[in-house]
């Protein structure tokens, strides 16, 4: 069992080591990285009054600002990871983090970052975002396309994790959805750090108090 001891919203939120901490996260969550029945348990203690606690107790909604902000933030970044995959180049150099910890799945299949083939990317001629979601603390923020061909043929769906930076956005994770895929993108819902990490903390919490309501006496 692994434990990890976050002990204020900023040491948690600090960009340097960013990943790691968005991937502890993303295994609390299990939702945005697939994570297998055998992992190591994953516990974030976190301190009662942190802003985090009260980001997945009470919910989170995001201001109009901070998506206008990052909209344009997601658009670059998108387009930057686009720009290398048409060429054919490593898009691991997009990405937060070392390239084990890189996520990027075509239809629920993953591949290492660094031979990650896009099989869209040289033939969008339009790229339509069609929904943005920021996160609690404002600098990630989830956002999904839909990408066409100059013919107006869909070809599929990237949906992207991102992390604000240097006037745009680098990927945090990115999942591409075939349009006869029986995969989807999950729904875009407010979250604190992590895709779907508001949703699994309720579920957890039920479970919990689940398991500390009296059983009835069976007769």
């Amino acid at each position: 069992m692994t434990i990890v001891a976050c002990r204020s919203w900023g040491a948690l939120l600090g960009y340097e080591g960013l990943f790691a901490r968005a991937a502890v996260a993303a295994a609390l969550t299990g939702l945005f990285f697939p994570v297998s029945q055998s992992s190591a348990q994953v516990l974030v203690f976190i301190n009662r009054g942190d802003p985090l606690a009260s980001c997945l107790k009470e919910g989170w909604t995001p201001r109009p600002k901070d998506i206008e902000a990052n909209s344009g933030r997601a658009e670059k970044g998108i387009r930057a990871y686009l720009g290398l995959a048409s060429a054919g180049a490593d898009v691991s150099k997009w990405f937060v983090g070392s390239k084990k910890e890189q996520h990027w799945a075509l239809d629920g299949i993953t591949a290492p970052t660094n031979v990650a083939r896009d099989p869209w990317a040289a033939r969008i001629a339009r790229l339509e975002r069609t929904a943005i979601i920021t996160g609690g603390n404002r600098t990630q923020f989830r956002a999904v396309w839909k990408a066409f061909s100059g013919e107006g043929v869909e070809l599929g769906t990237y949906d992207a994790w991102l992390q604000a930076g240097d006037g745009g956005a680098r990927l945090l994770g990115l999942d591409l959805y075939s349009p006869t895929s029986a995969a989807k993108p999950k729904p875009l819902t407010p979250f604190c750090i992590t895709p779907g990490d508001i949703e699994n903390w309720r579920e957890q919490q039920a479970q919990r108090q689940a398991a500390k309501a009296p059983k009835s006496n069976k007769h």
